[in-house]
């Protein structure tokens, strides 16, 4: 069936195209009798305004577009819900896209420059600096657990090498010096600050000769894998983990080969996602302020289309959160 128009509209209730379009977009014109009727014309006719013919001559969509990286994070998440609730009365509206890799990534971000978006959320973006500056150049742009250089967009990071520091430095004061680390993969983001925090501060604690790594990604089955490659050599006392996710992939996979937490393996995850809190899983983990994260995202948005140009940074502090899947190492062995 052909899509109702605007000229169909005006055809059934009788009055110019011109007074249609007026009446549907709120702006004044028609008596409230003939409003009525235009909207009841419009109802019955099942007419859906054309948003990107709206969008082409306003030349604005009036629209936030998120790209995330990996959509299974409950990190993401819990961002997007902090940044949604700072935007709902603002009229923007937010379309998100799934980058998982750099082809979808540049797909992503293209869709948004063709949709004419208002503004960009990329949280934990691995496509190249000059693109996001692309971006930032084209459209207010905020960039989420990624440090980079250009002034074309804002940045909010969390000091991940604390975090990763204060892990460490929690498992050592439970009395733990075999602790080993799952890494979050060598990609542009906190993965790689998580790792040179653990390596100083094992380093810093006299440790150096107990480093290891193992792992590569921030999926369940990095986790598996990671775990696997520690216990074909010697069980570490402790994992320090680079995100919540990996964490909970360490427990499943320390539970199949008959090991508990923190009965044999002490853990400490990063984000302290909702999943952590769950009564079930008890994670200590290293937390961010993920709504908090959002919400700024948002008025950094608001202060560029306000009229602000420079770039803002943002370094947000870590805390250790403390649950039951570490305890000293006294009682695990």
């Amino acid at each position: 069936m052909r899509r109702p128009t605007l000229d169909d509209v005006a055809e059934r209730a009788g009055v110019s195209r011109t007074l249609v379009s007026l009446t549907l977009r709120g702006l004044a014109g028609a008596s409230e009798e003939t409003t009525r009727t235009i909207v009841q014309a419009a109802s019955d006719l099942g007419y859906v305004p054309d948003a990107a013919a709206r969008n082409l001559a306003r030349k604005s969509s009036q629209s936030i577009g998120v790209m995330l990286n990996d959509m299974h994070n409950p990190f993401f998440a819990d961002v997007v819900g902090g940044l949604q609730s700072r935007l709902l009365d603002s009229g923007y509206h937010i379309l998100m896209g799934v980058g998982e890799g750099l082809r979808l990534e540049r797909s992503v971000l293209d869709t948004f420059l063709s949709y004419r978006m208002e503004g960009a959320v990329l949280i934990g973006p691995e496509v190249r600096e000059r693109e996001i500056e692309s971006l930032g150049r084209a459209m207010a742009t905020v960039i989420i657990g990624r440090r980079v250089r250009t002034d074309a967009v804002d940045v909010i990071v969390s000091d991940d090498h604390k975090g990763a520091m204060l892990a460490v430095q929690h498992l050592f004061d439970l009395g733990h010096r075999d602790i080993a680390h799952l890494d979050g993969a060598s990609i542009p983001g906190g993965g790689n600050a998580r790792r040179r925090g653990y390596v100083d501060a094992m380093r810093r604690l006299g440790l150096e000769q107990h480093i290891r790594i193992a792992g590569g990604g921030f999926t369940l089955r990095h986790a598996a894998d990671g775990v696997d490659e520690l216990v074909r050599t010697q069980r570490p006392t402790a994992l320090f983990a680079a995100n919540d996710r990996v964490a909970l992939g360490a427990m499943e996979r320390l539970s199949e080969l008959g090991l508990s937490t923190p009965g044999d393996v002490s853990i400490v995850g990063y984000d302290n996602t909702s999943i952590a809190a769950q009564r079930r899983v008890g994670l200590t983990s290293i937390d961010q302020p993920r709504v908090e994260i959002g919400e700024l995202a948002a008025t950094l948005l608001q202060e560029r289309f306000a009229g602000r140009t420079d770039a803002s940074r943002h370094v947000l502090t870590p805390k250790l959160v403390e649950r039951d899947s570490t305890s000293t190492l006294e009682t695990t062995r």
